[in-house]
């Protein structure tokens, strides 16, 4: 019994101290320039991997974005809305796919950074190979008949296309688990993980790794940025396993101190929801700021 407990702490202090390591290698950036030195250094055998939401783009709309990333904004807010959005919970069991879906449909997207067009571009320039490593699953989401084709048509149209750095156009990777009916996948430069932290599928690093196995090639350097400092501990994790260097960079643009929101707006938009219309922040603004020179 001594020797299985002094080796389950030995693991346990082994993981630990892997998981410390890993976090050195992270470094907290406010904006995409600040990674520029070590995007310069990239060569054809790195790869650079970026998240897709709330790194690349975000939807215009704060009731999406709270709904997906409640703890960047304010706490008060963010209780104020359960309460507001409390009718449509009983209602609707789907409740958060239909109004996710929808906003998804129907509300323009904006780039996080401008630079980041340039930055991606510049990269594949230069031979640097490129992927989106995002955690959605690829398959039917609400409304959505196809999150991969969706997403890979949204970030066409903000000029980014991550395809062109392998010939593969799609790898299915279903050795891995089945996650809300979907494998992870590869579609056109874009690593759909179909992963959930919580819950231990498909953890990011994970699929990235059976992607290196299935084109049958692997970086020696792997650059990752991310939203999520877990993700990023995650994936600089497995790829130790394979003794590739890792750099992660926490992207903290959009999530830097609690957001506030305008309440108006929000009640407006959840009022235009239960009659199945969908406000983007402006249009919501818009019809706001008029509904208040009416009444004057």
């Amino acid at each position: 019994m001594f020797f299985i407990i002094l080796a389950i702490q030995t693991l346990i202090a082994s993981s630990g101290h892997s998981s410390c390591s890993v976090r050195e290698n992270i470094v907290t950036i406010h904006s995409i320039t600040s990674a520029i030195e070590a995007l310069d250094a990239a060569d054809d055998e790195t790869l650079v991997a970026f998240d897709v939401g709330e790194m690349i783009y975000i939807l215009q709309n704060n009731l999406y974005r709270m709904i997906r990333n409640p703890y960047i904004f304010d706490r008060e807010d963010v209780l104020y809305v359960e309460e507001l959005l409390a009718a449509i919970k009983t209602q609707n069991p789907h409740w958060k796919e239909e109004i996710k879906s929808n906003i998804m449909l129907t509300c323009p997207p904006k780039l996080v950074e401008d630079e980041i067009v340039d930055v991606i571009k510049k990269l594949q320039f230069n031979s640097v190979k490129t992927i989106a490593l995002c955690s959605a699953n690829p398959g039917p989401y609400g409304l959505l008949t196809s999150t991969r084709d969706w997403r890979f048509s949204l970030l066409q149209k903000l000029g980014i296309d991550f395809s062109s750095s392998f010939d593969r156009e799609q790898i299915i990777f279903d050795q891995l688990d089945l996650y809300h009916g979907d494998y992870p996948e590869y579609y056109k430069g874009i690593i759909f993980g179909s992963c959930h932290l919580p819950t231990g599928h498909n953890p990011k690093g994970r699929t990235l790794s059976s992607f290196f196995d299935a084109i049958n090639w692997e970086p020696k350097r792997v650059i990752a940025f991310d939203d999520c400092e877990e993700y990023l501990v995650e994936i600089g994790t497995e790829l130790r396993k394979r003794n590739i260097s890792f750099q992660g960079y926490l992207y903290r643009v959009t999530s830097q101190s609690p957001q506030k929101i305008n309440r108006e707006i929000i009640e407006l938009q959840i009022e235009c929801i239960k009659r199945g219309v969908f406000l983007s922040d402006e249009e919501a603004e818009e019809k706001v700021q008029f509904m208040i020179l009416d009444k004057q």
